[in-house]
Parts: structure tokens; C-alpha cells; sequence
């Protein structure tokens, strides 16, 4: 591995790292987060292809609406028909495409794990198979187009999967104690201990584990792909915000970080009073 390379695996390795020091209460073993990383990065290929198929379907569809000056500029029939045909290739070309295919890959490696088990894990699941996969895009950047943006990419796009990660693990994590919550709640309805459904908010959070990123994502891209100073700018606020907040959602949970089955023992009880005590599973 030469010193290029090197560049653009250090931040990934260093923000794994700094995720697993945080998971205080039960440390995932190495090879489902090895798994993770692997699956993010096998990810890649497949999500790049999807994402430039659906890229050039909007550029064909919009191709009536955009003529082409000497010098290659994109010159659009009005301002209204570029910005949406930018959002729509942001949003569902890239951040869409990219975002579904790593949160189905979390989903499906990890919603029924017997490791995934306290309130931290669902942040290092997606933290990790978004790293590998940005790890990967880097590299296939490198390869194919050079090292002119190699710094920008290992420190910001790397950093950025980061927060995508963070934010929809955080809802992931939280789906899946109250999804723990309202399978104790039916159990304790089936043993007639208690006769009513209270617990119901599992699906919005797992939207939202979904949704969030993507929009985060492709608010960047959109940003990015207008080129307007206005537009990076506002970004730039946003990403600092939402930096932030990553942060210290990762200090707090990290700091509370406790069984899932505690934390669904105590959604139980707010819904249930005393006869919704977690014992009957």
C-alpha cells in the first residue's frame, strides 16, 4: 500500500475507532463488524452503477429542457427546470441509491443478530458498513480519476458517511428497543396481564433510520451539484449543526449505553405502570 492509499484509509480507521472505543456496555465481535465493513464496501460497485443508470435517466429526461454552449456549459431553458433536475439526481440518483443500499445491507445483516443487543449497536453497525463503503468509493476514485481531490475526499467524504451512519443508527437503534418493547407488550396481552396496545411508534422510527440520511445526503449532494456559493454555504452551516448533534448523540448514548432489554423494561413500564414489568420474556 503506498502513502496515497494510506491517506485514504486513515480517517476511516481512525473513525472506526473511535466508534468502538465508544461502545462501552458489550463490544461487538470483530468479525460482524469486519462483515460490515466488507459488505459496505462490496456495496460500492453495485450502488455507483444503479446511481449513474438513474443519473442518466434524468439527464435524458431533462434533455429537451438543456442545450449546450461552445464551451460545454449546461445552459437550461429556466432556472426552475436545472434545480429540479439537480435535486432529483442529488436526491435519488445518489443519495437515495447509496443510502438504501446500506441500510438494507445493516438491516439485513443485523436486525436479528444476537449481538445487537444494547443501545450502542445500532450506531456501529451503520457507522461501520459506512465506512467500508466510503473507504471503497475513495479508492475507486483514486484509481480511476487520480489523486487531485484525494485530501478533500479521505477528510470530508469519509467524515460525511460518518454522519450518515450516526444519524440513522441512532432511530435504528431505537426501532429496534421499541420493536423489543411491543413484542413484550403482546406477550404480556397474550398472558392476560395486560389488555392494552400502547406501544406503536416502532415503524416511524425506522422510517425515519432510513429517511434521515437521505435527506441529509442529498441536501450535500444538491449543494454540491449547483455549485452556487449561497448554496455551499448554507451547507456548510447545516453540516456543522448536524456535526454537532452527531456528536454528542454519540457522547450520550455511548454514556447510557445499557441492554436493549433494560431500556424495553422501561418503555414497558412508562406505557404499563407496574404490570408492565419486562419479566414475562
Amino acid at each position: 500500500m503506498n502513502y496515497l492509499n494510506l491517506i485514504t484509509v486513515i480517517p476511516a480507521i481512525a473513525l472506526c475507532a473511535y466508534v468502538w472505543y465508544k461502545d462501552r456496555a458489550e463490544k461487538e465481535p470483530v468479525g460482524l463488524l469486519l462483515i460490515l465493513l466488507g459488505a459496505g464496501a462490496a456495496l460500492c460497485v453495485p450502488a455507483k452503477l444503479l446511481s449513474g443508470l438513474v443519473s442518466s435517466l434524468f439527464d435524458s429526461a431533462f434533455s429537451p429542457y438543456v442545450s449546450f454552449s461552445v464551451s460545454g456549459v449546461a445552459e437550461y431553458t429556466s432556472d426552475g427546470m436545472m434545480y429540479l433536475h439537480n435535486f432529483l439526481c442529488a436526491v435519488v440518483a445518489v443519495a437515495l441509491t447509496e443510502e438504501a443500499f446500506k441500510w438494507l445491507a445493516v438491516f439485513f445483516i443485523t436486525r436479528k443478530n444476537k449481538n445487537f443487543n444494547s443501545l450502542f449497536d445500532g450506531i456501529v453497525y451503520h457507522v461501520f458498513l459506512s465506512i467500508g463503503f466510503s473507504l471503497a468509493e475513495n479508492l475507486m476514485i483514486v484509481y480511476s480519476d487520480g489523486t487531485d481531490t484525494l485530501l478533500i475526499r479521505a477528510f470530508i467524504s469519509v467524515p460525511a458517511h460518518l454522519l450518515f451512519g450516526i444519524l440513522s443508527g441512532f432511530f435504528y437503534t431505537v426501532w429496534h428497543v421499541y420493536k423489543k418493547a411491543s413484542d413484550k407488550e403482546n406477550a404480556l396481552i397474550a398472558d392476560g396481564r395486560i389488555s392494552e396496545k400502547k406501544i406503536r411508534t416502532a415503524p416511524l422510527y425506522l422510517i425515519l433510520s432510513a429517511a434521515v440520511p437521505v435527506l441529509v445526503h442529498g441536501i450535500g449532494t444538491f449543494a454540491e451539484i449547483n455549485g452556487s456559493r449561497h448554496f455551499r454555504f448554507a451547507y456548510f452551516v447545516l453540516a456543522i449543526i448536524l456535526y454537532a448533534v452527531c456528536f454528542v448523540i454519540t457522547h450520550a448514548v455511548s454514556r447510557r449505553d445499557k441492554s436493549d432489554t433494560e431500556t424495553a423494561d422501561v418503555i414497558l413500564r412508562r406505557a404499563h405502570g407496574d404490570t408492565g414489568r419486562g419479566d414475562s420474556q
